[in-house]
Parts: C-alpha cells; sequence; structure tokens
C-alpha cells in the first residue's frame, strides 16, 4: 500500500498545479501527443502540426454540423503558449488510442506516419492520400456514428464533407508535410476571430473525449460498487487498477477473479477520484522519476512518499516540490537525490521491463528510507578507496549502481539461456541492495571464476586500451568485497566508516 499511497500524492501534487477548469474531472488522463521539444533541440527537427480548421455553423454545439474545411495552417508544436507542458495537455486533450487496432480514438489528434526520407512531392500526395483512409477509420467515423449506439459529436454527413474536402487539399498539405526530418501532428478543430480553436476548447470534442474515457475505463459490474480500498469511502468504488498498471491484468479470469469477468471489481476496487490521482502519479513517476540501469527495456520507477499528517498538505507539497523539481532537473541522477532527503521521506521502486505494448513487473519494493541510500553510498565509496586510492572523487549513486550492472553482465555466456539467468539475477541484486536484503555473494563469484578461463585467453580483452582485463578484475573484486561488506551491515542504516 506504500507504493500506491506515493502515488495517490504525487498524483495530489500535480493535481494543485492543475487549473484545468472545465476539464477537472478529465485531467489526470490526459496526455501529450508528442513530447515539448527542449530549448536546444535543432530547429530544423522541432515538431510542427497541422492545423485543420473545421467549417461549422456554431461551434458551440453538440453535434457539430461540420460543412467542410474551413482553413488549413502550419504550425509549431506545441505552440507560442506561456505554460507549454500544462497548455498543450488541456488544449491537445489527447491520450493516445486504446490499442492499434481500435476504430476510434480519443482526441482529434492524428500522428503522420514517417515518411522515411521521402521528398518527392509526388510520393507524399499518395501517401497523404492513404492517410486520410486512416484519420477516417480511427478518428472521423466514430464521431458520426459511434459504436456503442451513443449520441453522436458530428451531424449525419459530416465525415462524408470532411473527407472530401480532405482530397480536394491533398496536394496543400503534402506541401505542409514534406520534412523527413520532422514529426507532424494534425490537429481537428475550428477557427474563431482569425484564431485556430484547439479540441479541448470544443464542447463536441471534450464531450465525445469524456464519453471514451468512461467507456474505456467502465467494469462489468452493474451498480454493484463496493468500498474504495484507498480512501476507504463504502460503496463508490467503480474503478480498477488495470487500467492503471498494464502489468495488472485480468486476462485469466480462470484464477482470477474467480471464473468470471464480473467479479473482477471485487480484487481491488478503487473510487473514480482515488483512480484518477493514481493515473496521474504513474504517468508522472514514469515521465518524471524513472531511471535505467544500463539494462535494455528495464527500468527502475522511483515513487517517494511523504510521511506526515496529509491535513497539512501546504507544508508536505513544500517538500514535495523540492523533490519534484529536483526530479526533473537532474533525470541521471535521483538515487543521488534521495540520499540528500531526510526522514520526511520514504521511497517506493518498481522494477519494470517494457517490451513493446507489454510490461514485466520483475520487482517491488516499499518503504526503503533516505538513510539506506547513503549507507550504499558510504560503503561503495568506501571500497572504491581502497582499490583505488589515486582516485580522490566520489561516484554518485547513480554511477554506481550502472556500474555494477554492467561489471555483472560482463560474466555473462553467449547463449540466450545464460544471458536471461544472469538478467534475473541483476535484477534481484540491484533490487536486494534497495530492500536491505541479504545478498548471495559466492554464487556470483563462482560464475565469475567460471568465465575467467575464457577471459584471460583472449587477448583483446587482457589489452583493452581503456578497461584492461587486469583492470576488470580489480573492481570485480572490489564489487565483491562491497557486497560482503553490505552483508555485514544489513541492521546498520547509516555507516560510519
Amino acid at each position: 500500500m506504500g507504493f500506491l499511497e506515493g502515488l495517490v500524492q504525487t498524483g495530489k501534487y500535480y493535481n494543485l498545479q492543475d487549473q484545468a477548469g472545465e476539464l477537472a474531472d478529465i485531467v489526470n488522463y490526459l496526455e501529450l501527443p508528442l513530447d515539448i521539444p527542449g530549448e536546444d533541440t535543432d530547429p530544423e527537427r522541432r515538431p510542427q502540426v497541422i492545423r485543420v480548421a473545421l467549417k461549422v455553423a456554431d461551434p458551440e454545439a453538440v453535434p457539430l454540423d461540420v460543412q467542410g474545411i474551413e482553413s488549413i495552417t502550419l504550425a509549431d508544436y506545441p505552440g507560442p503558449f506561456m505554460k507549454p507542458e500544462q497548455q498543450a495537455r488541456y488544449l491537445y486533450l489527447y491520450r493516445q488510442p486504446a490499442g492499434k487496432h481500435v476504430t476510434w480514438s480519443f482526441s482529434p489528434v492524428h500522428h503522420f506516419k514517417d515518411l522515411r526520407g521521402e521528398k518527392d512531392h509526388g510520393k507524399v500526395q499518395k501517401k497523404f492520400a492513404k492517410e486520410i483512409n486512416r484519420i477516417q477509420k480511427r478518428i472521423l467515423d466514430d464521431f458520426e456514428k459511434p459504436k456503442d449506439k451513443s449520441k453522436p459529436e458530428f451531424t449525419a454527413g459530416s465525415v462524408k464533407r470532411i473527407l472530401k474536402a480532405f482530397h480536394g487539399s491533398i496536394d496543400m498539405i503534402a506541401r505542409l508535410w514534406n520534412d523527413p526530418k520532422r514529426s507532424y501532428l494534425l490537429v481537428l478543430g475550428l477557427e474563431k476571430n482569425n484564431r485556430f480553436i484547439h479540441p479541448g476548447e470544443i464542447p463536441a470534442f471534450i464531450t465525445h473525449f469524456r464519453k471514451k474515457l468512461y467507456e474505456w475505463l467502465k467494469v462489468p459490474s452493474g451498480d454493484n460498487y463496493l468500498n474504495c480500498v484507498i480512501c476507504q469511502k463504502p460503496n463508490v468504488a467503480n474503478r480498477t487498477l488495470n487500467k492503471i498498471f498494464k502489468f495488472s491484468t485480468f486476462d485469466k479470469p480462470g484464477f482470477l477473479p474467480s471464473m468470471s469477468d464480473k467479479n473482477i471489481l471485487s480484487v481491488f476496487p478503487v473510487c473514480e477520484k482515488c483512480h484518477g490521482l493514481l493515473y496521474r502519479g504513474y504517468s508522472e513517476a514514469e515521465k518524471r522519476f524513472s531511471i535505467e540501469i544500463g539494462m535494455n527495456r528495464v527500468r527502475i520507477f522511483i515513487v517517494p512518499e511523504i510521511i506526515g499528517q496529509m491535513s497539512n498538505y501546504d507544508h508536505l507539497q513544500k517538500a514535495f516540490i523540492d523533490y519534484a523539481n529536483n526530479g526533473v532537473r537532474r533525470e541521471k541522477v535521483l538515487l543521488r537525490d534521495i540520499t540528500k532527503r531526510g526522514a520526511i521521506y520514504a521511497f517506493h521502486f518498481l522494477f519494470t521491463e517494457k517490451n513493446r505494448a507489454q510490461v514485466r513487473l520483475h520487482r517491488m519494493v516499499e518503504d526503503v528510507p533516505p538513510s539506506h541510500f547513503r549507507k550504499l553510498f558510504a560503503l561503495w565509496n568506501w571500497n572504491r578507496k581502497r582499490f583505488f586510492p589515486e582516485r580522490d572523487d566520489t561516484q554518485s549513486l547513480d554511477s554506481v549502481i550502472r556500474q555494477i550492472v554492467m561489471m555483472l553482465q560482463s560474466l555473462v555466456g553467449k547463449t540466450d539461456g545464460e544471458k536471461a539467468v544472469m538478467r534475473t539475477q541483476v535484477i534481484n541484486l540491484i533490487a536486494d541492495l534497495f530492500a536491505n536484503a541479504y545478498v548471495e555473494v559466492d554464487s556470483l563469484k563462482r560464475i565469475a571464476v567460471s568465465r575467467l578461463p575464457g577471459l584471460v585467453s583472449d587477448p583483446d580483452w587482457l589489452n583493452a586500451k581503456r578497461y584492461s582485463g587486469g583492470y576488470q578484475l580489480e573492481r570485480l573484486w572490489m564489487l565483491f568485497e562491497f557486497l560482503y561488506a553490505y552483508n555485514r551491515h544489513l541492521d546498520l542504516e547509516e555507516v560510519n566508516v
């Protein structure tokens, strides 16, 4: 529960930063269609937006009676906003489609496929003609003829008129969509007083997003609501965690939950408010507080939890701002930042591996105090000074973890089976270090010894310019001594070495 409480706190913090107005009930589920480019992004590679303003009689109407296209313009992404990340989330009203093969979208925002270096104008025209079919099937059709027979957001015939206007504008759009170095979005909106009106300002598109979000989140439980596991409010829980965590699924109903999809709400029910906060907390942790450890596709989510009375949230918010700002600014040294936190914090860690649309959960470590990381930091640098006294620099804990992973992976054999076994061992070792759990060092030493005959017979390994074989062996010895020292100090939060 500590991990979930930390996500709720993270979601609350970012909710306090929102000024979402009419979108307050859905803001936690909004995403950016593309990352905001940084100041150092090459101007020739900055994403651009093809803004298509639909021609309508009444922009406030639901449904919209679309007569065609008013204008097509090109703009830099995200736009000239004072607060780019916040305003872009509201105005684009975007979240990625629920799957590759669904025939509906939450938003009237289309990602163009890669041009793959295509510069020939005629070929770009042909490609856009194909894109029109994708836009129709993935976005437009459901606005006029919803699959669930609900009220439409476009009047009858609107899609046909939009498509006719698109086909008449192929040459113009192909000239805008012509740079193979850039990413492009096509966004449907309206025009008012010579200003482009984004989807998040249009009642029909907001209505569509709400409707689709509700359909996507609802569970087959009827009106039989349960108590929320998070906030404990009675008879309000109508959401489950499978829409938040991709590794939390109900694809095996024979085991859980009791042979029937109708019982899934009894597994871990949460209310709409807590679900939104959990979703926001997880998405912000993924974006801001996750680190790589030198293993392909493996990431560690770091979720802070502030210990204290939530009634005094102003004080806790200030503490969280400090950590959040550090998390954004020092993406590569989040672990180093943890060592500087006080006892007001506890940290939770999720070890995940992403494989396309799937996410595998390897380990979860909860309730780790900052003092534990100060112990790891002190033990490593003490051992390093013993082995390499000529080096007077102090390594950050982030660098230490990546080095441990690299050294252990250097022991792996060549077969896929050996690589898979070592991969699991490395992840578990790092998780055990975080969890203050005993580490089995002798088995790792036996693996190292078994690899030595092959390594010492390889002249390239022995005489490598940067990291010679002798140096690598000395570092492995230092690693094993560090792990032995760590095991000896398991019961101590901090170590005075």
